[in-house]
């Protein structure tokens, strides 16, 4: 579940990137997805408040039986790209989370793919366009250098070229959740390519590290602690090793991964606020060339709800977001709502994740029927620009 740090850290990427050409989130989601069969995979209108604010921030749905997604320009008629064979091996397995059809589509958990399944796409989404891409467990205080090709899971920099569980999460499906930070600056990179043609070998060395080798169905994305993050990133080192090049992006280490230990944001005190804004201050103006982000830790993955410790790392750094690309009609406040908050009362729900003092309770409800147009009505309210 997304939460209170993952949005403050997808802020902190619009802060740093204001006017960066779009900002994606995929929503992965069986066929019936697409025409409303399963609203909930839809998530439109989830991170529409920054588009409201100036923001090209955009949730575009991943539909497995459409081959538009591996096809140049995400067109039919486009040329057909390397990743195209694994998409079409497991396009109604592995792209709902779990290898059976969307017809038995029950559980939230059902929904999630795997790590290897979700870096497939990351990688094809990179060959397609170039770009960066951040698991939102991260903060960003400044840019990364446009010139630092390559990736950084947990506890990775110049001197450790290995991932650190320390640095991880458990997820819902009790697997390690490593963050991750890639850039690949331009389109059809060599070592992005290598790695899509190691997804389409059915007999690669990477897919047999994540069971996908067609041998046994049940073992699929089976194998490993972290669903499949470590095949990935071992075939791309193949991959930079074969194209004669070097992890640009560890070797700037762009990450601070003090957090790993568990003990510097949750033992913080007010007395610490000085030497956190000193800091981030630091990481923001980035003079010596050190990190420019990092993790903000166990919290960032667990779905709970809560504030950062005054005098943390993450306190500071939240207070220096400022999203100010606000359009026009958004300025006048004269017909602003004050924002109720839930009476959290009994409720177990609201109380276990602490999301309720983060939310305005509702002012408008629509009752909802199957076929009844109340999804279109909602889009519809969605879309004012005060709303």
């Amino acid at each position: 579940d997304f939460n209170f740090h993952n949005y403050r850290a997808l802020e902190s990427y619009l802060n740093v990137y204001p006017d960066s050409e779009s900002i994606e989130f995929f929503v992965v989601g069986p066929f019936y997805a697409k025409v409303y069969g399963y609203s909930n995979a839809l998530s439109k209108t989830h991170f529409e408040k920054y588009s409201k604010r100036g923001y090209n921030v955009k949730v575009r749905l991943i539909n497995g039986n459409s081959n538009v997604h591996v096809r140049e320009s995400n067109e039919l008629s486009g040329k057909i790209l390397p990743g195209a064979d694994f998409w079409e091996r497991h396009k109604n397995t592995i792209f709902y989370g779990r290898n059976f059809s969307y017809r038995e589509f029950e559980a939230i958990e059902d929904a999630l793919p795997d790590y290897a399944t979700v870096l497939f796409l990351i990688c094809l989404e990179l060959y397609k366009t170039g770009g960066i891409y951040g698991d939102l467990t991260l903060f960003q205080t400044a840019p990364l250098p446009k010139d630092a090709d390559g990736f950084v899971a947990g506890g990775m920099n110049r001197e450790n070229d290995l991932a650190n569980y320390k640095c991880s999460a458990l997820t819902t499906r009790n697997r390690k959740q490593l963050p991750l930070l890639m850039q690949f600056s331009k389109p059809r990179d060599p070592v992005l390519n290598c790695t899509l043609i190691a997804y389409d070998d059915e007999k690669s060395d990477l897919n047999k590290c994540i069971g996908l080798t067609g041998e046994s169905e049940e073992n699929m994305l089976s194998s490993g602690k972290d669903g499949g993050l470590s095949c990935v990133l071992d075939q791309m080192g193949k991959c930079m090793k074969k194209a004669n090049r070097e992890n640009e992006l560890a070797k700037m280490s762009p990450v601070d991964w003090r957090n790993c230990d568990g003990e510097i944001d949750s033992n913080s005190t007010e007395d610490d606020s000085k030497k956190s804004a000193d800091l981030i201050d630091s990481m923001v103006l980035n003079e010596s060339n050190g990190p420019v982000a990092f993790w903000l830790g166990k919290n960032s993955s667990n779905g709970n709800w809560s504030s950062p410790q005054k005098g943390s790392w993450a306190h500071e750094a939240f207070s220096r977001i400022k999203l100010n690309k606000w359009k026009s009609e958004q300025e006048d406040q004269s017909c602003q709502v004050k924002c109720n908050k839930f009476p959290i009362g009994n409720s177990k729900d609201l109380k276990a994740n602490g999301k309720a003092k983060f939310q305005c309770s509702p002012t408008v409800f629509v009752p909802g029927t199957q076929k009844g147009a109340s999804t279109f009505l909602f889009h519809g309210i969605s879309t004012h620009p005060q709303f």
